[in-house]
């Protein structure tokens, strides 16, 4: 049972960074810095966070309904810790033009999750499912891809993605032509001009 339950405000100062088991409901996050923070057993749904710290939050048992990401800072995130619904309509996640690195996704089944023009440096995304996921526009240096299923996953104008295509699944996934080099630094060959 939740504790507090919050409906339709905006937050843009004097929120706690250690929250439990509170409920935001189309609530609007603004220029907050929650680093560090705490969340045990949140509940998010139609929220918000923009230009927001979220570096090494720890998200333990929250969830997370149709929630927006954008012009976040958001490093360190072990993401596997919050709790998934089993079923989803939409995007459950999206982030847009955030800085999303040394995050955590591994195992997650997060069909159409939406990370677009992000800076996605040390991802992991191993043995995680992403069917139908918006990746356009990201930069994944040093991400993990390994038994990762990325089915019509969209990685229009990404960069630095390396994934071995015998190890994942790609089907009918979207690549640009310029950056689809990247598809063969696991290939035992040769690229010469």
């Amino acid at each position: 049972m939740m504790t507090r339950h919050y409906l339709d405000e905006i937050f843009e100062d004097g929120l706690d960074k250690v929250m439990e088991q509170q409920c935001f409901e189309a609530c609007v996050f603004r220029g907050l810095d929650l680093s560090e923070g705490q969340w045990r057993q949140c509940h998010f749904i139609d929220c918000r966070f923009v230009s927001c710290n979220l570096s090494n939050v720890s998200v333990l048992g929250s969830q997370f309904e149709r929630v927006q990401f954008e012009q976040c800072k958001m490093i360190g995130i072990d993401w596997t810790l919050a709790k998934w619904l089993d079923y989803v309509f939409d995007a459950t996640v999206s982030f847009n033009d955030c800085r999303l690195c040394d995050c955590s996704l591994f195992g997650l089944d997060l069909d159409d999750l939406i990370i677009t023009n992000c800076v996605a440096h040390r991802v992991d995304f191993r043995e995680g499912r992403f069917i139908g996921a918006d990746f356009s526009g990201t930069d994944f240096a040093n991400s993990l891809f390994n038994r990762t299923d990325l089915s019509r996953s969209d990685f229009t104008d990404a960069e630095n993605y390396h994934m071995d295509l015998t190890a994942n699944t790609l089907t009918k996934a979207k690549f640009s032509r310029d950056q689809a080099v990247c598809l063969l630094a696991f290939a035992d060959i040769q690229l010469v001009d």
